[in-house]
């Protein structure tokens, strides 16, 4: 829909300009503003798109929902509770202790 640009998969569509969706049933914003957006993954939630460069939907189709994003200044935001580096797993509540000891 968006001019320049490009959509892949089931039911996606990439309505900005210079915006790109892939998967299933992924959908780029509609505002000028996010030109150049980057939506995977599957079922996005689409009332929360707009001020983001990058998407990754991971919901269905009875309940859309974004699993992790990154704005156009760079802060990311992931749904999950825990960071997985190699076999070491660490949780979002040993994640808050640390930073707690750390001040």
């Amino acid at each position: 829909i968006g001019t320049y640009s490009h959509a892949e998969g089931v039911y996606s569509q990439a309505k900005c300009a210079a915006s790109h969706a892939e998967g299933y049933a992924c959908q780029t914003s509609s505002n000028e503003a996010d030109r150049g957006q980057h939506v995977e993954g599957r079922y996005n939630d689409l009332s929360d798109v707009e001020g983001y460069a990058h998407i990754v939907g991971g919901g269905t189709s009875e309940k859309r929902k974004n699993i992790h994003t990154i704005d156009w200044n760079g802060n990311a935001y992931f749904a999950g509770t825990q960071i997985k580096i190699g076999n070491t797993t660490i949780t979002e509540d040993q994640l808050k202790r640390l930073i707690d000891l750390l001040g």
